[in-house]
C-alpha cells in the first residue's frame, strides 16, 4: 500500500508541458516571448552582418532596438563617469558597446523565471529580494561585458559570454552570505565562498567550449562571444527542462519552459522569414 501511495504521489507531481505552462502563469511566458525572443534576434543581428528579416518581421527587432536605446539613455550615464575615470587612470580606451542591452535583458528572462518558480514554491519574499539582487548583478555583469569589443579574438570574447551570468551568480551568493551571516551559519557561509568561484569558473569553461565550437564551424569571430552567451542560456533552458522531466522535478520543468519561451518565439519568427523568402 505504501509503495502504491508513493507511486501515486510521484505521478501527481509529474508535470506535462500544458500543466507547467498553466502553473507558471501568463506573465513569465509572455515576458520570455516579448523580451527573450527579440533579444535572441538582436544578438543574431549583431553576430551576422547579413542577418535581416523581411520587412514585416524586421520591425520587431527594430522596435526592440529602439526600446533598448531608451533604456540605455537612462542607465548608461550612471556608468559613464566610472568608465571615463578608468580610461584616464590606465590610459585605456574603454567604450560601452550596445551588445550589453540584449545580454542584460536575456539574463533577466532567466532571473524572472527563477523568481516566479521560487514564488510558486512559497518563497515569495526571498524570491523578490533574490531577484532584485540578481538583477543588479546581471546589470553590472552585462555592463562589463559591454566594455569588451566584439571585433577582438574569439578567446577574449569569452568574457562577453560569462560576465552577465557570473554577475548574477555572484550577487545571489552575496545575498545568501549575508543571510547566513545573520543566522550565524558560518558553515554554509564558507561553502558559499568556496562554491561561488568554482561555479563561475565552470561557467567560464562552458562558455569557452561553446565559443570554441562556434569558431570551429566558421562562425564570424566578430560575434562568437555574443552568440556563446545566447547558446549558454539556451543550454540552461534545455538542461532544466530535460532534468525536470527526467527526475519529475517541478522546478526544472517550470524553469526550463519559461527560459525556452524566447527561443521558441525567435525560432518561429526565423522559420516564417525563411518560408516567405523561399516563396518570393
Amino acid at each position: 500500500m505504501r509503495a502504491m501511495a508513493d507511486t501515486a504521489k510521484g505521478t501527481r507531481e509529474r508535470l506535462t508541458l500544458g500543466e507547467a505552462a498553466k502553473e507558471l502563469g501568463w506573465f513569465p511566458l509572455l515576458y520570455a516571448q516579448i523580451v527573450g525572443g527579440p533579444s535572441v534576434l538582436s544578438l543574431l543581428e549583431m553576430t551576422f552582418d547579413d542577418f535581416r528579416l523581411i520587412a514585416i518581421l524586421q520591425w520587431i527587432v527594430d522596435g526592440y532596438n529602439r526600446i533598448t536605446a531608451v533604456m540605455a539613455r537612462m542607465i548608461e550615464p550612471l556608468f559613464t563617469p566610472a568608465i571615463d575615470w578608468t580610461n584616464v587612470q590606465f590610459g585605456w580606451q574603454l567604450m560601452l558597446n550596445p551588445h550589453w542591452r540584449p545580454l542584460f535583458l536575456l539574463t533577466m528572462v532567466l532571473i524572472t523565471s527563477l523568481v516566479r518558480t521560487a514564488m510558486l514554491d512559497g518563497k515569495g519574499s526571498r524570491a523578490v529580494i533574490g531577484g532584485v539582487g540578481a538583477g543588479v548583478g546581471a546589470l553590472l555583469g552585462s555592463i562589463l561585458a559591454g566594455l569588451v569589443p566584439t571585433n577582438i579574438s574569439w578567446t577574449t570574447q569569452g568574457f562577453i559570454a560569462v560576465l552577465p551570468l557570473a554577475g548574477t551568480v555572484f550577487f545571489l551568493s552575496l545575498l545568501r552570505s549575508f543571510a547566513d551571516l545573520a543566522r550565524g551559519n558560518l558553515h554554509t557561509l564558507i561553502k558559499t565562498f568556496i562554491s561561488t568561484p568554482l561555479l563561475i569558473v565552470l561557467l567560464s569553461y562552458i562558455c569557452g567550449g561553446l565559443i570554441a565550437t562556434l569558431n570551429s564551424v566558421s562562425v564570424s569571430t566578430s560575434g562568437t562571444g555574443v552568440l556563446g552567451f545566447a547558446s549558454l542560456v539556451l543550454c540552461i533552458g534545455i538542461g532544466s527542462l530535460f532534468f525536470g522531466f527526467a527526475k519529475s522535478a517541478r522546478f526544472g520543468v517550470l524553469l526550463g519552459l519559461s527560459i525556452l519561451g524566447g527561443y521558441i518565439t525567435a525560432g518561429l519568427i526565423i522559420s516564417v522569414d525563411a518560408v516567405v523568402k523561399s516563396l518570393s
